[in-house]
């Protein structure tokens, strides 16, 4: 039986949209195999051991270096790991989180794997409605009231808040002080899937919602080779 190598197929004269799979005469192959050569010859068996739980420690130290330089304050140690990808970090912080019958607020129309983990764990998943400035705050407090009036309560708000997938859409500055204001109040804890910041290029993204709210209130995954920043108590 012979296995295949990618997800897709790339077809000769034809531009897949249905994946978001890069051009592959962009990705640095030439740069990785020297890079892995190097760090090899820096760690020798190290390198190829199991790592830390979080992450490799070296990679850990340039993304928070990164992370305070782009966003004004770096993440404490146990506020970052590294996971194989958006789609496993959402499923472990779901585990945490979240049991099977919990409510669970999700901006429409949002990322439909992430529809397929919500599922996963069997979650009800209460849509709420966006617009051309991104999510609908007041909504979200509407839902959030409607569900403690049947005595219920969200375990977690899914949003893609920068260059939203599939709309492109970016939350508004005001929009998006008003969400981290209503989830400190309703003590929410606001998934922020952030991997798209780094396709700004009219200028600067907007502040991330993990940037401008207290400790405990936002987890983050943003892809910078892929990381989640939980800021989970």
């Amino acid at each position: 039986m012979t296995f295949p190598t990618l997800q897709i197929v790339v077809r000769p004269g034809i531009l897949e949209l249905g994946w978001g799979h890069p051009d592959p005469a962009l990705l640095p192959v030439d740069a990785m195999r020297r890079a892995t050569v190097a760090a090899l010859d820096k760690h020798g068996s190290n390198g190829l051991q199991y790592g830390d739980t979080r992450g490799a420690g070296p990679l850990l130290e340039w993304l928070s270096a990164r992370i305070a330089q782009h966003e004004g304050r770096a993440p404490a140690d146990d506020e970052i790991m590294l996971t194989g990808g958006n789609s496993a970090a959402l499923d472990m912080l779901l585990a945490l989180v979240a049991k099977p019958g919990d409510a669970v607020l999700v901006e429409s129309p949002t990322y439909h794997l992430a529809l397929r983990i919500l599922h996963d764990h069997q979650l009800e998943i209460i849509p709420i409605p966006s617009d051309g400035n991104g999510l609908r705050v007041e909504t979200v407090a509407q839902a959030l009231e409607k569900l403690r009036l049947a005595g219920k309560r969200a375990c977690a708000l899914y949003t893609v808040p920068t260059f939203n997938n599939p709309t492109g859409v970016s939350l508004s500055e005001p929009r998006r002080r008003d969400l981290v204001a209503l989830a400190e109040q309703e003590t929410l804890l606001v998934i922020e899937d952030d991997v798209y910041r780094e396709l700004a290029y009219d200028g600067p993204p907007p502040a991330s919602l993990w940037s401008i709210a207290s400790a405990g209130v936002v987890a983050r995954s943003a892809r910078s080779r892929n990381r989640w920043r939980r800021v989970l108590d």
